[in-house]
């Protein structure tokens, strides 16, 4: 039997406990998991609790540009490697109940100052499912010239002081290639898109 055909084994929390409740949520919990082998194991674990979020790549498919931000990522500052700021794309939290698309219109318009009608909903993924609750719903956007309404930077009274960038396609293409761009769900989408639409990317 392949490993792929096998199934998984079943898992029930019998204890958790809120260590801290405040932007996020962290639990700790113990979890009682039967195995694939039949046998029972528990294991103890801690978690951050979050809300799930949306992203959304703006390209422009006439003049093969795209808006990215740039901005502080604090708990990047505690590695101490310098890699504190990322070249990203717009994202934020989905309030509940909240329509995915919706919020990625709000967000591009809060931090990219676009106002985007055509999103196109690529995949939802798990960020980093060994440590966060969190979904993340990607979008690509199209958007022109006429849908910059303002220059954009982000919410002041939220912290923000986000830096607007326009890109060629082709330059996004070869900063993930380089390195340059290391934040995951900006590389995601930018890969989706060369797949998509790769003539989009050509010199």
């Amino acid at each position: 039997m392949s490993d792929a055909s096998k199934s998984a084994g079943t898992a029930q929390i019998i204890e958790r406990e809120v260590v801290h409740d405040g932007f996020s949520r962290f639990e700790r919990v113990k979890v009682r998991q039967r195995r694939r082998d039949g046998r029972e194991q528990v294991v103890n674990r801690e978690f951050q609790h979050r809300g799930d979020a949306v992203a959304v790549l703006p390209y422009d498919p006439d003049r093969r540009t795209g808006i990215l931000v740039r901005q502080l990522r604090v708990p990047l500052v505690a590695r101490e490697d310098g890699t504190e700021f990322l070249v990203e794309v717009p994202a934020g939290h989905l309030e509940r109940g909240e329509d995915a698309a919706e919020t990625a219109r709000r967000e591009a318009e809060e931090e990219a100052g676009l106002s985007l009608k055509d999103l196109d909903h690529i995949a939802d993924v798990f960020p980093s499912p060994g440590m966060i609750t969190e979904k993340l719903l990607l979008f690509l956007g199209r958007y022109s010239v006429e849908e910059r309404t303002s220059d954009g930077g982000g919410l002041p009274h939220e912290g923000e002081d986000i830096e607007v960038l326009e890109w060629p396609l082709a330059k996004m293409a070869e900063a993930v290639r380089s390195g340059e761009i290391m934040d995951a769900k900006t590389v995601i989408l930018i890969q989706a898109l060369m797949l998509k639409k790769p003539e989009l990317f050509g010199s």
